[in-house]
């Protein structure tokens, strides 16, 4: 291969490039992060604001909404008017995390006894996803109130559809209709939703370089019960997936209604999710498989 005149620098063209275009990907804003987001009311009292993006216990919060007080009108917290994503963007398109889980659950579940493809059953997450534009006169970029004012009552109005998907990915955890939800995440990627208790953890400062627990450090009686646990776990997710199948292979043969199943996690008996009553193919025989 004849080098001759080539440069380093034009040899890494393509590199730099794509080293340029991952800098300039989108990522949430700092002033986004300060969001203690419910979704338990309207958009006036759903929202607090931190004082930065990471929580500390004895924070004080800031209304997101100022009422009208001592001769002042109503307004939002300066914090309103921020870029909600870092660099700045035009336009979003925002999709739930619980739907995609719950589309990727219901292939894995129905993938031998239907074409999840084609199956008109299916949920389709990319059904439950809302764009949201700047509002700006001139339309640079998309702020946080943007962004919450048009989310908040989307997801509100959805909230019992909302309550019934994330009972199903949960892992046998009850979302009752009373039950305190609050965004954990938004920005990139999937918003995240959960229970407002949750919300602390997710919005911890990380700990400094080299503060973390070597592993090495952990005892061999330690690594045998975090190693109890996982596997625990894991039995309990794999029981909970073969009950499912064995009621859909049951309706199946018989042509029943639904089975109701249970599975045990440690102490506590759930329900299997009813939605898992799909798959009901006739048989090819009137005889039932034994």
């Amino acid at each position: 291969m004849d080098t001759t005149g080539l440069s380093v620098a034009s040899s890494m063209e393509g590199i730099s490039g794509v080293t340029k275009a991952f800098a300039l990907r989108s990522h949430e804003s700092a002033a986004s992060k300060r969001l203690f987001w419910t979704l338990n009311g309207p958009l006036e009292t759903a929202i607090q604001v931190a004082p930065n993006q990471y929580y500390e216990p004895g924070n004080v919060m800031e209304p997101y909404f100022r009422p009208a007080a001592a001769g002042l009108a109503p307004s939002w917290h300066p914090v309103s008017q921020e870029s909600l994503m870092e660099p700045q963007v035009a336009t979003i398109t925002v999709r739930l995390e619980c739907f995609d889980a719950w589309e990727d659950l219901w292939v894995e579940l129905h993938r031998h006894c239907t074409d999840t493809r084609t199956d008109p059953r299916r949920p389709r997450a990319k059904d439950v996803q809302l764009k949201v534009t700047a509002s700006g006169g001139d339309g640079t970029f998309v702020t946080i109130h943007d962004y919450v004012s048009a989310v908040h009552p989307w997801i509100m109005d959805m909230r019992e559809p909302l309550l019934d998907v994330l009972y199903k990915v949960g892992g046998g955890q009850l979302f009752l209709p009373e039950m305190k939800l609050a965004v954990l995440q938004f920005g990139v990627g999937p918003l995240s939703i959960g229970r407002e208790d949750q919300w602390a953890s997710f919005h911890k400062k990380p700990k400094p370089p080299g503060t973390y627990r070597p592993v090495s450090s952990i005892s061999p009686e330690e690594n045998e019960e975090i190693t109890r646990k996982v596997t625990e776990r894991m039995k309990a997710r794999s029981a909970a997936r073969i009950l499912e199948m064995e009621r859909l292979r049951q309706e199946n043969a018989r042509g029943d209604g639904p089975v109701h199943l249970t599975f045990n996690i440690g102490h506590a008996t759930f329900p299997l999710p009813d939605p898992f009553k799909y798959c009901v193919q006739k048989p090819e025989s009137d005889t039932p498989d034994r």
